[in-house]
C-alpha cells in the first residue's frame, strides 16, 4: 500500500492528490467535478485577482467569523491613521428635497405625452 497525503481538515488519508489552502497552506479534499462523486473540505472562489482561489474550510469559518464590516474599517481606518485620528462620524441624511413640479401649461398649444410620467 502507498503512502497517500493527510486531509488536513477530515484527517483522511488519500491517496488522490489534494489541493492547498491559498491562505493556510493546509491540504485538503476538493472536488474538483460537480458530476463526479469526491469529498469536500472546502471551497474554490474567484480571488481578487480574478484567479480561482482554494479554501479550506477552517479558513472559510475564519472568514465568516470576522465579517463584521463596521469593526474591520474601524481596525483598518485605525491602522492607516496609526491611531492619531478620531474615526470620521457618519454623514448626516442631508439629502436635498425635489423640487416641486412646474404647474401644467395649457394643454391646447402643445402635443400629448404618449406615456404618462410618474414621480417617486
Amino acid at each position: 500500500m502507498t503512502a497517500g497525503e493527510i486531509c488536513g481538515i477530515c484527517n483522511e488519508v488519500e491517496e488522490a492528490p489534494l489541493v492547498e489552502c491559498i491562505r493556510c497552506s493546509t491540504k485538503f479534499h476538493l472536488a474538483l467535478f460537480k458530476d463526479r462523486p469526491g469529498k469536500d473540505c472546502g471551497d474554490a472562489i474567484l480571488g481578487e485577482s480574478m484567479g480561482v482561489e482554494m479554501l479550506c474550510n477552517n479558513c472559510i469559518e475564519l472568514e465568516r467569523a470576522g465579517s463584521d464590516a463596521g469593526a474591520n474599517l474601524l481596525g483598518l481606518y485605525n491602522a492607516m491613521t496609526e491611531g492619531r485620528l478620531p474615526p470620521p462620524m457618519a454623514p448626516a441624511d442631508t439629502a436635498a428635497p425635489r423640487p416641486a413640479r412646474p404647474a401644467p401649461e395649457s394643454t391646447s398649444d402643445r402635443p400629448r405625452r404618449r406615456f404618462r410620467r410618474i414621480d417617486r
